[in-house]
């Protein structure tokens, strides 16, 4: 990366890595580092997280027939099972954070400079803010799951995202209506922090 960079520097061209490095914020380059931290941000909330939860999607949709029965009849319906999904079985699971401030939850006094660890996949099951939590209903129009983090952790490309998954779920409905997990026992990519098959293969029909 650092050597595409240098190269980048010396002849940019039409390209995302050009763009971030011709780019200027008050009048200043971004540095080297800079660069690379997007560029790595960018591969992975943009290719790899995204990658991962249209596969989360598709599983969700090919163990629940009757809603992939329903979006396949009614798109209209594919941006509320993409909520649902974020709730049911979001792919970020985890991430750690420091306290800047005392907090008290549920009885439970933290400080600041603690660490602590939000678990997201378990807060989107829980049952004070989502009924029958275990249950994937894509009509449940769930509000203030954390499948994209929150506040000032929101993800940025949550919008865009969206977008990506509707146009994907769109395409794959309208040429596969009919389809199921080949494995009953999945594998999983190796990490607490993410959740998604390392593979999801499906049968048509």
């Amino acid at each position: 990366a650092a050597e595409l960079i240098r190269a980048r520097r010396q002849a940019p061209g039409d390209d995302l890595l050009s763009g971030f490095i011709t780019a200027e914020i008050d009048g200043e380059k971004l540095a080297d580092r800079e660069v690379q931290m997007t560029v790595t941000t960018l591969l992975m909330a943009g290719i790899e997280s995204l990658s991962g939860f249209l596969s989360v999607l598709a599983l969700n949709l090919a163990d629940h027939p009757d809603a992939r029965r329903a979006l396949a009849a009614d798109p209209a319906l594919i941006p509320d099972a993409i909520e649902e999904s974020l709730r049911f079985n979001t792919s970020a699971q985890r991430f750690r954070r420091c306290l800047t401030e005392d907090v008290e939850l549920h009885g439970q006094r933290m400080r600041a400079g603690d660490f602590v660890m939000l678990v997201y996949g378990s807060a989107n099951r829980d049952d004070r803010q989502f009924p029958d939590p275990d249950r994937y209903d894509i009509a449940r129009k769930p509000r203030g799951h954390l499948g994209f983090g929150g506040a000032t952790h929101a993800c940025l490309g949550s919008m865009l995202a969206r977008l990506a998954c509707r146009t994907a779920m769109e395409e794959l409905l309208a040429r596969m209506p009919e389809f199921a997990r080949v494995e009953a026992d999945l594998p999983w990519v190796p990490s607490s922090n993410f959740r998604s098959p390392v593979r999801l293969e499906l049968a048509v029909g």
